[in-house]
């Protein structure tokens, strides 16, 4: 049912005009790039349910990943507005410990202040804006590592899976 989930959510998300159809009503101040930026993140903790409850991350790099997502302001939007749906959702203990840990570390980013990665600081370089300062230059490459470090990650706990996939499949 998620992977239905999230095939309907990047329908979607190539689809922008469908958005009306899941009865979503975006807030008065977004733009679509916003609203297509929210479904993203609702299939990153997506990935990262069904990854946590079937034992291929754990805690620790659980509470890594979201606070990383925390560091943005899309990632710390959708949570305050998901966070109860989520919350709804959760019938076994592993699922209340992945809503508890991503809440503790949403409220810690809260504690810490504004959000470090404005929603749309990647679509301005990709659009070609030139980066100027010294600073701004010094943050695009410490994001820059962030994300290719997200990647790894994630790509290593694709290869986790798989491993532990062929493991059980063999075992029977």
């Amino acid at each position: 049912m998620r992977n239905y989930h999230n095939d309907l959510i990047k329908f979607t998300i190539d689809h922008p005009m469908l958005l009306s159809s899941w009865g979503y009503v975006p807030t008065v101040d977004s733009s679509l790039d916003d609203e297509l930026r929210v479904g993203f993140v609702s299939m990153l903790l997506g990935f990262w349910r069904t990854s946590y409850e079937g034992g291929m991350i754990h805690d620790d790099e659980l509470k890594e990943n979201v606070a990383t997502m925390f560091n943005g302001e899309v990632g710390r939007r959708y949570w305050a507005n998901s966070r109860h749906s989520y919350v709804k959702s959760v019938v076994r203990r592993r699922s209340l410990r992945f809503v508890k840990i991503i809440d503790e570390e949403y409220r810690k980013a809260e504690d810490a202040g504004l959000p470090v990665i404005a929603s749309e600081f990647w679509a301005e370089r990709f659009q070609g804006k030139p980066i100027n300062s010294t600073l701004e230059k010094r943050w695009f490459f410490v994001q820059r590592g962030a994300i290719i470090g997200l990647s790894f990650s994630m790509g290593a706990l694709a290869a986790r899976a798989l491993r532990q996939m062929r493991a059980s499949s063999i075992k029977h």
